[in-house]
């Protein structure tokens, strides 16, 4: 290819003759070797999936060095010699090491010593330490032995489409260890938390509170599958570890297995009850799967998935079951489908629990809030009692519960179903929000603020936990909470900006604001044109905000559909503010008869505007009317409370002051601010208030909530600097978009 003598040419031949390219060969092939072995090892080690990327990493950083010692040096009979020049005869002295080798060599050695150092140091790392744990427990004592949690088997295939199936062997594997009595499984949203986080087991299976993590990995080469698993303890010891091939036995003979060596390892003195249930068409199971991580992902294709998998075995009476909770979830018009679905799931298989709670499903009606709930409840409850770690049929359950008054019955349920699945999003949001519509705050936070510590938390808890956070008073875990979620790339940065101006930083949240725009031009919220509004509402700029809101409305008809009724309270609460007192009510008094409308923080200020827009157009009898209601929704759920809401007790100070009431007014203020009402940056220029701000009384209460949270900005300004975060959140984002 290259002339012998051309530079290049000359250069070829000379590592050719010095067996440069026989030490790189030998090199490639003995880093293949160390890789291929611990793929396969590191699981049983509790090394998480990116300690293998470690050692790839060092191997490509020694592949030079390699180069150059095959370049300068020959392994002999007789130790390390130097390589002979290319003019070298037989005469030429002797080539052991000179002065000048032994220094090539200590530098050599030197970089080979940084290089394993430092991947010693990364591979130690990841293994997490003790003393670096957030747990849900507080002494491992305290853990029961026979309890396994079943983290997601890591796709090792090149096809990113097989992920659901390992997802798919991991809650079959839960869902066959749950029949095991005695045995605690921990529920698939816990178990799921931890994917692709580096977190060790150690550290893992302190968070969860269990003794056993069992995990895995699936691999697809064509049509032979292959399955890794190990079952290791909390302190990182491996208690068993096999490998399986489809090749010698189908995938339900292995998952059975599997699941029976597990039960008893885990508990000797436990007779496995591995049930043996129904094997449909493997490409139909492998079908089914994809659909019911379909349904988990709360993706709308999970419908056609689900029908392909009937088709492809229409005796498969699960596939039936989930493609009927699929159709009842997702669309309005199957309902005929999904009830006939459940008569064939049935029929199929009399008995079947997950058939039995899409029936409780069902009865609930078309919107999940009309139906049958006597009858769904004892639909939900007859599956339960066949499956009863069935989190779906405790979720379904508890709705039921709820509709019918049952309020003590539904919180116990959910305390069950977080017994078993702690970081299920939608089970811990449930019990939190009526946690909070009682004002019971701590109850709520035991189940939110682990949430805050996971790697890649679902949405619900931490909005809902951001909310507490406001409504208390919190401004450092605020910050702390939204900082978190800005760093992991969450999006929309709302909290972080709503965050900044209650602490008095108006260019920091006008920073995240404009962030959030730019980032994310195509999300709903921002087409509708609430974001450009932000910062002028807050700073008391009605009327711009107004304009720039309803005109950005009123070109986007679509997003102003997709947010009803959030769209409409925006911009009748603005309207209110801007003094546009008429068109607050036109648009308002359609919506604010609904009673649960008033639980949103942006519906409370739409009631308190609708009320004051209606008092200044001479509507005195309507305004009357929504005071009284305001305090009719503010109050109740203050009865049985030993923490009132800021938010409701903010609410009724505006409700009094509409009604002409000084002396409550100021009572309910002062009783909002010692709730935690910190709301001061955004409040003050509130034209409710217009008349009390020659009011001393009233100044006063309001300098107390600005004053801390002043105090609490200075706090945290101590720690980082908003400028400072802002730099150092650029620099993720363009370290991640160069990688």
């Amino acid at each position: 290819m290259f002339k012998r003598d051309s530079i290049i040419g000359k250069f070829f031949y000379e590592m050719r003759r010095r067996r440069t390219f026989r030490t790189g060969g030998l090199y490639i092939v003995g880093a293949w070797l160390v890789l291929q072995v611990a793929d396969v090892t590191f699981p049983g080690l509790n090394l998480p999936e990116s300690a293998v990327r470690v050692l790839l990493t060092a191997a490509v950083l020694g592949f030079p060095v390699a180069l150059i010692f095959g370049w300068y040096f020959d392994i002999t009979e007789n130790g390390i010699v130097r390589t002979p020049p290319a003019d070298a005869d037989d005469a030429q002295p002797s080539l052991s090491l000179q002065k000048r080798d032994y220094l090539i060599l200590a530098a050599l050695v030197t970089i080979v010593g940084a290089i394993v150092t430092d991947s010693v140091s990364d591979l130690a790392s990841l293994t997490g330490s003790d003393a670096d744990t957030t747990t849900l427990v507080t002494a491992t004592d305290d853990i029961d032995d026979s309890s396994i949690a079943v983290l997601p088997f890591v796709n090792s295939s090149a096809n990113p489409d097989n992920d659901y199936f390992g997802d798919g062997i991991s809650e079959e594997l839960m869902h066959r260890l749950s029949t095991v009595d005695g045995l605690r499984v921990m529920g698939r949203n816990s178990s799921f938390a931890f994917r692709g986080s580096d977190y060790s087991i150690t550290r893992i299976a302190q968070s969860l509170g269990v003794r056993y993590i069992l995990q895995g990995s699936v691999r697809q080469e064509g049509n032979q599958l292959r399955i890794i698993c190990s079952l290791v303890d909390h302190t990182g010891e491996t208690h068993w570890s096999q490998s399986f091939t489809e090749e010698r036995k189908n995938i339900f003979d292995i998952q059975a297995e599997i699941a029976e060596v597990v039960a008893t390892t885990v508990a000797p003195q436990i007779t496995p009850q591995i049930y043996d249930d129904y094997e449909p068409n493997i490409q139909a199971y492998k079908t089914y799967l994809k659909g019911r991580e379909l349904v988990r992902r709360r993706s709308a294709n999970a419908v056609a998935e689900l029908k392909r998998a009937i088709d492809l075995d229409p005796t498969y009476a699960l596939a039936h079951a989930e493609y009927a909770i699929a159709a009842m979830i997702f669309t309005r018009d199957k309902r005929d489908e999904a009830r006939r679905a459940i008569d064939n799931a049935l029929a199929l298989a009399p008995g079947l629990p997950r058939a039995i709670a899409a029936d409780g499903l069902y009865l609930q009606g078309p919107n999940f809030q009309a139906g049958d709930m006597v009858a769904s409840e004892r639909m939900l409850r007859r599956a339960l009692d066949i499956e009863p770690n069935m989190i779906d049929a405790m979720n379904w359950l508890t709705q039921a519960l709820v509709l019918q008054g049952k309020e003590d019955e539904a919180n116990a349920l959910n305390l069950r179903a977080l017994r078993i699945d702690p970081l299920h999003g939608t089970i811990a949001t449930n019990y939190a929000t009526r946690r909070i519509r009682q004002g019971n705050y701590p109850a709520a936070l035991a189940v939110l603020e682990p949430f805050a510590d996971m790697p890649n938390p679902p949405v619900q808890p931490i909005i809902t936990l951001r909310q507490i956070y406001i409504d208390t008073g919190q401004l450092t875990k605020l910050d702390a909470l939204e900082k978190s979620a800005a760093l992991r790339g969450d999006h929309l940065y709302f909290g972080l900006a709503v965050s900044y101006w209650m602490l008095g930083l108006p260019e920091a949240s006008e920073f995240w604001i404009d962030q959030t725009i730019t980032d994310y031009p195509d999300l709903v919220w921002v087409r509708s044109g609430i974001y450009d509004a932000l910062i002028d509402q807050w700073a008391g700029r009605y009327s711009i905000a107004l304009d720039k809101y309803g005109k950005k409305l009123a070109t986007n008809p679509e997003a102003r559909r997709a947010l009803y009724p959030f769209a409409e309270l925006g911009l009748g609460n603005l309207q209110g503010l801007a003094g546009k007192y008429s068109e607050a009510v036109a648009t308002l008094g359609p919506i604010i008869v609904d009673d649960n409308v008033f639980s949103e923080l942006l519906g409370i200020e739409a009631f308190t505007q609708y009320a004051f827009a209606a008092r200044e157009i001479g509507a005195a009898d309507d305004a009357a009317r929504v005071v009284a209601q305001i305090r009719r929704l503010s109050e109740g759920p203050q009865l049985d409370s030993e923490t009132p809401r800021s938010d409701f007790l903010y609410a009724l100070a505006l409700a009094a002051a509409i009604a002409g009431d000084r002396e409550q007014a100021i009572d309910q203020l002062k009783g909002a601010i010692d709730a935690g009402w910190r709301r001061y940056y955004s409040q003050i220029y509130n034209p409710i208030w217009a008349e009390y701000r020659e009011d001393p009384e009233f100044m006063e209460l309001m300098q107390l909530a600005k004053s801390d949270a002043d105090r609490q900005r200075e706090v945290i300004e101590a720690k980082e600097s908003y400028l400072a975060f802002q730099e150092r959140f650029l620099r993720l984002r363009e370290a991640q978009s160069i990688n």
